[in-house]
């Protein structure tokens, strides 16, 4: 009798040992599911923040909606003439600057107090939205004085009596002027054709790709950085 007593408190507390790992084995089990969570949900988080948060040149843009529409966001500082900090321009863009690499800036770009315009062959929905971001840039960060309208049609122009441009060097008009032209290709490019001339190419009317490319090259050489 004693000796089946003590193998039946035996065997209760080897049962009650097995319930108690089996305890602590689940109980361990749940924490370290909960820490894995715990990681991924912290790895995600980590994911999505630097894809919304990010270094292009030597500006920190963040992607942001504006009316339901994405854009990427920075904030450019504009200096007084002690060298201080004055304000800053809050530079907004249609596409991720990382997106338009593959649009290639031939030559230096640099921009005079006048500019003039052509863009005969540009019938884009977003045209009229590109022109704004690039007369908002220019007035904000360069001091801008005057942009001028034009053609590239010599024809037209001496019709209807408007400014004719060329970056061809021996019929350039503009000396005191940067030009730009506008026209239709089979890839979105910018082009220095001459020292104060430019050829914005664009494909399948990728202008706002196109002015913002330009818009970012300009800042770029403007503050003496390279851009890819």
């Amino acid at each position: 009798m004693v000796k089946g007593k003590v193998r039946k408190k035996l065997g209760q507390e080897i049962k009650e040992e097995k319930e108690e790992v089996k305890k602590s084995i689940k109980k361990w089990w749940i924490f370290g599911l909960v820490g894995i969570i715990v990681v991924f949900l912290i790895l995600i988080a980590l994911y999505n923040y630097q894809q919304s948060h990010f270094k292009y040149l030597d500006l920190e843009f963040s992607k942001i909606k504006m009316s339901s529409i994405p854009m990427s966001y920075a904030k450019i500082p504009l200096y007084d003439q002690n060298g201080n900090i004055a304000t800053y321009y809050r530079l907004y863009l249609r596409n991720d600057p990382r997106d338009l690499e593959d649009v290639p800036i031939n030559g230096q770009i640099r921009v005079k107090e006048k500019i003039v315009m052509a863009s005969d062959e540009i019938k884009c929905e977003d045209a009229n939205i590109a022109g704004a971001q690039l007369g908002d840039f220019w007035g904000s960060i360069l001091q801008v004085t005057q942009v001028m309208a034009a053609t590239t049609n010599r024809t037209l122009a001496n019709e209807k009596e408007i400014e004719y441009a060329t970056c061809n060097t021996k019929e350039i008009l503009f000396l005191d002027s940067t030009v730009l032209i506008f026209k239709n290709g089979n890839t979105t490019k910018i082009t220095q054709e001459a020292k104060d001339c430019y050829e914005i190419t664009v494909k399948d009317c990728e202008i706002l790709r196109a002015t913002e490319r330009f818009i970012l090259g300009l800042y770029a050489h403007t503050t003496g950085q390279e851009i890819n």
